[in-house]
């Protein structure tokens, strides 16, 4: 469990498990972050979703406010689009309605979205949830 950005990953105990994460200067990024839970059967609050599930977040990084979301097919429904910073705080939150028949999300920051690093986090009304990370420039 990455309890910094609520999400969790399943790992293999019969192969090598990759997961990226960025530390930023907040404390809880760094100490105490991740929860290594052992269950004979695998339970999650939350769906995992696939890496497949979600092409692109570009341009990466974002220089005049604006990027794009491409996602692939699992994700269904309205699509909650947040955009948090560094200090936990939301500093955008947007629904996209019926996201299945999209390829391709807008989101605007607006030109006045400090640089640094944030964590997007996208789920549908099926609890699909993913998180990923852009920086802002």
């Amino acid at each position: 469990i990455d309890n910094y950005v609520d999400t969790t990953f399943d790992i293999s105990l019969n192969a090598n498990t990759e997961i990226s994460f960025v530390v930023d200067s907040t404390p809880t990024s760094m100490a105490g972050r991740f929860t290594l839970v052992f269950s004979r059967s695998v339970s999650s609050k939350t769906p995992i979703v696939s890496v497949e599930s979600l092409d692109k977040i570009f341009p990466n990084p974002v220089t005049n406010g604006n990027f794009f979301v491409e996602l692939n097919n699992e994700f269904s429904g309205n699509c909650n689009i947040q955009v948090v910073n560094s200090a936990g705080q939301a500093i955008l939150k947007q629904t996209v309605k019926q996201v299945e028949n999209m390829k391709m999300i807008k989101v605007n920051l607006g030109d006045k979205t400090p640089g640094g690093i944030y964590h997007i986090i996208i789920s549908d009304e099926k609890g699909k949830k993913i998180t990923r990370h852009i920086i802002v420039r």
